[in-house]
């Protein structure tokens, strides 16, 4: 599960990092609004630990 979170949303980093999910990137200056650079941070969750994916067919 991936989650796009404005960089200076602090509460939802934190939510999100209490609920297990971990950053995985960050975009600078990805947008604007009321006349400022936003900054995006990508946090996932792994749902599935396995280490091999299910075989096809």
């Amino acid at each position: 599960m991936v989650a796009g979170i404005e960089s200076q949303n602090q509460a939802s980093l934190h939510l999100h990092q209490s609920l297990g999910f971990v950053i995985t990137a960050q975009m600078p200056q990805v947008g604007t609004k009321f006349g400022r650079w936003l900054d995006l941070t990508f946090m996932q969750l792994q749902l599935d630990e396995r280490t091999e994916p299910d075989a096809i067919g």
